[in-house]
């Protein structure tokens, strides 16, 4: 119950056996639905004998409003703040327990002037006159208003890559120990840059820097094959050069791959060696019907007798096979929905007549994982299973389709053994909420918020740590972040190019919940610089004799010491 509302400490007539007992779930709705319904118990078995007649009968009317409230399974979620915080009325209209009872009452108005004036307050911070009156007239104190409210958002820390940029990112890569990130926008940080942008560190820190010019047209998907930096999506010139939905950068430059593609390439993927092309397109030249996948034999696109006739939007070479998905109903006129197996003989059809969109497609444990639409007619999917004879729906999927009919799951990712998933939709874990990022920390686990985004995040990528792309424009902690951004907190075993590998050093508490950090191994210290995660200095400090140092403020940094030490630090 303290998980749902540390209140339940301030009530005296708890059931002794609340004490020494737990109930474990970790479906979020079921937490709040188990925490009101404890407390309808609580209530009702309270002493009202100093109420009015018309108090008791209000209070009871009430009670039994909250126990079909907590039933029906549906809470209001935090979908615009990045810290905690309770909801009253949030964007779908769906009221929290507190204004469901002012609305059952016939003062829905009250709850609506509460939710314009102070919408994420706790009921002892709400200064709307008429509450009291309220709670009065229907036989609650204040305390136990306080006790029934729930609601809490992720506590993540987002941190931008300068001023990131002015549009979409669809796709992150890590090419020649550099971050590129490609979409839609024509300005990275402060500088020109079309659709295509390097994050690199510099003589004077980090810095956002074109591509050779770019492209014409949006970008959808990059990879590094043999060495050179393929470049997939809607364009038709790139670095002057023309090119026709794919390209490739060699050497700095831009290149032509043969007379490319007519439409939109949406994934690439290397199978047996060779180059595939995955999207929406014709094969310029072909005199096939057969469309949506190519293959490149060094000077040419062929078709592979792969293509579909809908759009294909992720591929995954796996266990020897070639799998691709998308928006489809055949593969060379047979039918094949949405997702298809190709042996390097032939194209088998792996799933039922039902599955979803799918997005993407990775190897998660030795499985199959596909990411899509929520639902299928009116199958709940989302994020799907393959074991080699059957589907399955990952754990979750259900609450994430109670609260979003129309969730989409764009990108998956794998850390250190967990599921990193990127979309657009509002998904929960206890009295956690999130939007547009979560992560399954195993197959049974149910999924954990990450963050809050206001719009879609389409791509993730590890690079020494987490980074998302998507079309969010959004402030955290009063931070601006620009379409792409890093998630704090996960350290993974890549190298960013500042960190040392051999450290004489070594700091801690990391991250610091108070910004003090403890310094070991001192011997020889003499001072350290600290930067900001986009390479800014923010202070030099001597350290002669000295263990402690500060960290200014919450978010990312680099220590320098004169030892030669590199240490990413975080302070929450």
């Amino acid at each position: 119950m303290r998980k749902v509302n540390k209140e339940v400490d301030n009530q005296i007539d708890i059931p002794s056996f609340w004490h020494n007992s737990s109930i474990e779930t970790q479906s979020f709705n079921k937490a709040i639905q188990l925490h009101l319904l404890h407390v309808e118990e609580v209530l009702k078995a309270r002493n009202v004998e100093y109420l009015s007649k018309a108090q008791k009968v209000n209070r009871e009317q009430l009670l039994n409003k909250l126990h079909a409230y907590a039933l029906a399974s549906r809470f209001p979620v935090n979908l615009n703040y990045s810290f905690q915080t309770p909801v009253f009325i949030d964007d779908f209209d769906t009221h929290c327990a507190v204004g469901y009872l002012m609305q059952q009452s016939g003062n829905d108005l009250l709850a609506r002037e509460i939710s314009q004036v102070q919408n994420l307050a706790y009921v002892h911070e709400i200064q709307v006159n008429g509450v009291s009156t309220w709670a009065n007239e229907h036989g609650f104190s204040l305390n136990e208003l306080a006790w029934i409210q729930p609601g809490y958002p992720p506590n993540t820390i987002i941190t931008p890559l300068l001023n990131g940029v002015n549009g979409t990112v669809y796709t992150l890569t890590e090419y020649q120990g550099n971050i590129y990130a490609a979409g839609n926008f024509d300005t990275a940080d402060v500088g020109i840059a079309n659709n295509i942008a390097v994050y690199i560190s510099g003589f004077a820190g980090w810095l956002w820097t074109d591509v050779d010019g770019g492209t014409n047209g949006e970008i959808r998907k990059l990879l590094d094959f043999q060495g050179n930096l393929i470049a997939g999506g809607d364009f038709t010139n790139a670095g002057g050069v023309q090119a026709r939905s794919i390209a490739r950068l060699n050497n700095g430059q831009w290149e032509a791959m043969g007379t490319g593609l007519d439409g939109i390439v949406y994934d690439l993927e290397v199978y047996e060696g060779s180059l595939y092309a995955f999207g929406d397109f014709d094969i310029i030249g072909s005199n096939t019907n057969r469309k949506d996948v190519a293959m490149w034999n060094g000077t040419s696109w062929d078709d592979a007798g792969l293509g579909t006739d809908g759009a294909v939007y992720a591929a995954l070479s796996f266990d020897g096979k070639l799998y691709y998905g998308g928006d489809f109903n055949t593969v060379n006129n047979i039918d094949i929905k949405n997702i298809a197996e190709f042996t390097g003989e032939s194209v088998n059809n792996i799933a039922g007549p039902n599955v979803a969109t799918i997005y993407d497609i990775i190897d998660w444990n030795g499985k199959l994982t596909c990411s899509g639409n929520i639902k299928s007619d009116t199958l709940v999917q989302g994020i799907i299973q393959f074991n080699g004879e059957q589907w399955s729906t990952l754990i979750g999927m259900d609450e994430v389709a109670l609260i979003d009919s129309t969730a989409e799951f764009r990108s998956l990712l794998v850390i250190d053994g967990e599921l990193i998933v990127t979309g657009n939709f509002f998904i929960g874990s206890f009295m956690v909420y999130g939007r547009g990022l979560a992560k399954w920390q195993n197959e049974e686990a149910y999924p954990e918020p990450l963050a809050i985004f206001n719009e879609t995040v389409y791509t993730s990528l590890n690079y020494g740590g987490l980074y998302v792309g998507g079309s969010f424009h959004d402030q955290f902690n009063g931070t601006e972040i620009n379409a792409i951004a890093k998630v704090e907190g996960f350290v993974t075993s890549v190298s960013q190019p500042l960190v040392s590998s051999n450290l004489k050093l070594e700091a801690y508490p990391n991250p610091s919940e108070n910004g003090i950090v403890h310094l070991k191994n001192t011997a020889g210290l003499e001072w350290i610089k600290i930067y900001d995660i986009q390479g800014k200095l923010i202070k030099r400090q001597d350290m002669k004799g000295k263990i402690d140092l500060e960290l200014p403020f919450s978010g990312s940094f680099i220590l320098e010491s004169n030892l030669g030490d590199h240490i990413r630090l975080l302070r929450k």
